[in-house]
């Protein structure tokens, strides 16, 4: 089983590829997301930014 962050992260990078996320759109808020504590959520954004798959503005 994976941890929950890697599982977001996944969905996520997905999402990108998908198209769903444009270059320099906002991503969902972690509320929108789901029921995560914002720990969770600035670490799947970190390893996002990491992986190249969302620039910084």
């Amino acid at each position: 089983m994976k941890l929950i962050y890697v599982q977001l992260k996944q969905m996520i990078k997905e999402e990108i590829h998908r198209g769903t996320y444009k270059p320099g759109q906002q991503l969902p808020s972690e509320s929108d997301l789901c029921d995560i504590s914002m720990s969770f959520f600035n670490i799947i954004c970190k390893l996002i930014y990491q992986y190249g798959e969302k620039k910084k503005p």
